[in-house]
């Protein structure tokens, strides 16, 4: 059986850095995504990230070749076009979108409840000898 317990202030901070770097890392992605296209960069017009040192080296496709076209169609609501710059890219699109979406949606809660935590709220967890000494008070 699984015990439901509120999370204590060290949890939550814990959870709020995470859900922070999280949409730190994924956000920037989806909105890159949806900024530039693979137009543009096919044409050179954009360079990003610049050009494939594997492909300028060997003249062969490297195993992210295509990435960043897919994702920037993917980006576009272009899925099949994604899929075929990179099988992958429409797969990292949606996980980057989820990861953005659900990172957010922990930080609104914590913001509220951060306005509704009561003033005694500890900041710390106790330590061991508090719990002790808290239930052995003799």
């Amino acid at each position: 059986m699984i015990v439901k317990r509120p999370l204590d202030r060290a949890e939550w901070t814990t959870l709020i850095a995470f859900a922070a770097v999280v949409f730190a890392l994924s956000a920037p992605l989806a909105a890159a995504c949806t900024i530039v296209t693979p137009e543009a960069i096919e044409s050179g017009r954009v360079r990003w990230p610049g050009p494939c040192p594997h492909r300028a080296r060997y003249g062969t496709d490297c195993l992210s070749c295509g990435m960043t076209r897919g994702l920037a169609a993917a980006g576009h609501g272009h899925f099949g076009a994604a899929w075929r710059y990179h099988p992958a890219a429409p797969v990292l699109f949606v996980i980057a979108c989820a990861a953005a979406c659900g990172s957010l949606a922990t930080l609104v809660v914590a913001a509220r409840r951060r306005r509704t935590a009561p003033a005694d709220w500890p900041m710390v967890p106790p330590s061991r000898s508090d719990v002790q000494s808290a239930r052995d008070p003799g």
